[in-house]
């Protein structure tokens, strides 16, 4: 937590590149996914810092998250995800569970990233619903909104998530991650997860608010064979499903887990 905490400090005070600068119009019609990923591109090449997004809707397929790089949603923005599935690419980003079930690229995306954040009181709407992408019978055919593989120190405070059209924030295999103060809505489709910590190592999650059509916090060890120093406190979980579940997808060891202080409804 030390150096999560640390790794934030030092990106708030390095250089902050705004979408804007980069051509992103925010207007919610103009698709700004390239100009977010030549802003994302254009950070970390210099040695990392903030990416801004000012007041506005900005429309976006996938967008890949890379070293020394912070997201900061202004109050008043909106990253919107884009209702074409050609704008999540299917040749990197998957998630096998199990066939015919593979989850393709979501709206964020991390791979062995470190020293990554988001933050902010802006808004990640996945606009996932059922009319957007139905799930039968396309079944996989539903892009999640965030999902960070094997990536480490990560910190994610206060923004909001909601209507992701599968899961929403997906932690495969990170380690030495911090998820705070955020507000999560996901009940726009089927298998509408909140937080899903997939493996992975000395991560804490509180103070959220988590509302969700399936798992509100669900740990899973599915390509991992042990998820282990999980801390989750003072968080009000509402869901339909669990609020707090050990599994599904399971093949390896629980260690070290502490859950203290949470409200639970549903």
């Amino acid at each position: 937590v030390f150096f999560v905490f640390v790794a934030s400090t030092v990106l708030s005070a390095k250089s902050i590149y705004s979408v804007l600068d980069y051509g992103a119009k925010g207007d919610g019609k103009t698709n700004d996914t390239k100009a977010i990923q030549a802003t994302i591109d254009t950070a970390t090449a210099k040695g990392g810092g903030v990416v801004l997004f000012p007041a506005g809707k900005y429309v976006s397929g996938t967008i890949v998250l890379k070293d020394y790089v912070v997201l900061r949603l202004e109050t008043g923005s909106i990253l919107q995800g884009s209702l074409n599935l050609k704008d999540y690419p299917v040749d990197f980003g998957e998630y096998r569970i199990a066939p015919p079930y593979v989850w393709y690229a979501p709206l964020i995306y991390a791979d062995n990233a470190r020293y990554i954040g988001i933050e902010g009181n802006g808004i990640i709407d996945g606009r996932g619903t059922r009319k957007n992408f139905p799930p039968f019978p396309r079944e996989n055919q539903r892009p999640g909104l965030i999902r960070f593989k094997d990536c480490k120190y990560v910190d994610v405070k206060n923004v909001t998530m909601r209507n992701p059209a599968c899961w929403t924030f997906h932690l495969l295999n990170c380690e030495d991650v911090v998820v705070r103060d955020i507000r999560l809505n996901s009940n726009a489709n089927r298998n509408n997860d909140g937080i899903d910590v997939d493996g992975g190592k000395r991560i804490l999650i509180t103070g959220c608010n988590i509302n969700s059509e399936d798992d509100a916090i669900v740990l899973k060890s599915f390509k991992r064979e042990t998820i282990s120093d999980i801390v989750i406190s003072d968080c009000i979980l509402t869901s339909t499903c669990s609020a707090l579940k050990i599994g599904t997808e399971t093949v390896g060891n629980f260690e070290n887990i502490a859950i203290s202080n949470c409200t639970i409804y549903g």
